[in-house]
């Protein structure tokens, strides 16, 4: 596509995005950028159109809603759901020793019992 006289886009400035915590699904930030473009040809009917020498591309409207989660949320978003995944990493970890513990008791009992 041939670019528009006058407009300059840019990505970072004029993407949609929507930021998501990949664990909780929850929205950390987001933008939602809309642009409506009306196609002006020459007419030769009316008077501001006739004097065109090609059509063009013009916008008309352009909407930016935006949002981004506060500092205190983020902070306690923080501590309460990290804070939690690490515990149950430590829980996984503290369960995975005593298994292995059981494990060598029950083999050292199994191998006393059969001699």
């Amino acid at each position: 596509s041939e670019p528009i006289e006058g407009l300059n886009p840019n990505e970072d400035e004029h993407r949609t995005y929507l930021d998501v915590e990949p664990i909780t699904g929850f929205t950390l930030q987001f933008a939602k950028r809309l642009q409506v473009n009306i196609l002006v040809k020459p007419a030769r009917k009316i008077e501001a159109l006739k004097n065109l020498k090609r059509p063009y591309i013009v916008p008309i409207l352009w909407l930016n809603e935006t949002g981004t989660i506060g500092d205190e949320k983020a902070e306690m978003f923080r501590n309460q759901v990290t804070g939690k995944i690490k515990l149950l990493g430590l829980v996984e970890m503290v369960l995975l020793g005593v298994g292995v513990v059981m494990f060598v008791a029950f083999m050292i009992s199994y191998c006393a019992c059969r001699s």
